[in-house]
């Protein structure tokens, strides 16, 4: 669906040059530094290699150790669940009367 101002635009844009809409919507920044001298840039290492792999280690260690947590959990909640069902089954034996 085209409004009015949609097919105005258009028509404005076929009309004007690229030039002188980027002229009109862009800005230009020169960037002057105060210094003359030549600015060194210098890469150095946030981490060493020690430093990374006891973070590694570190990471695992504690992963590891939830994830034992984790299982022993599981097995608790089973345990609980089966011991549950035959404490019930046998309740509901013991107060059934025999006919």
């Amino acid at each position: 669906m085209h409004t009015a101002l949609s097919s105005m635009r258009c028509v404005t844009l076929q009309n004007t040059s690229v030039w002188s809409l980027i002229g009109e919507n862009f800005l230009q920044l020169n960037v002057v530094l105060q210094r003359s001298f030549p600015m060194v840039v210098e890469d150095k290492p946030v981490m060493t290699l020690d430093k990374l792999l006891s973070q590694i280690g570190g990471i695992l260690s504690l992963w590891l150790g939830l994830n034992i947590m984790f299982v022993f959990e599981i097995i608790e909640l089973v345990i609980c669940l089966i011991r549950d069902r035959f404490v019930t089954k046998i309740k509901n034996t013991a107060t059934v009367p025999h006919a």
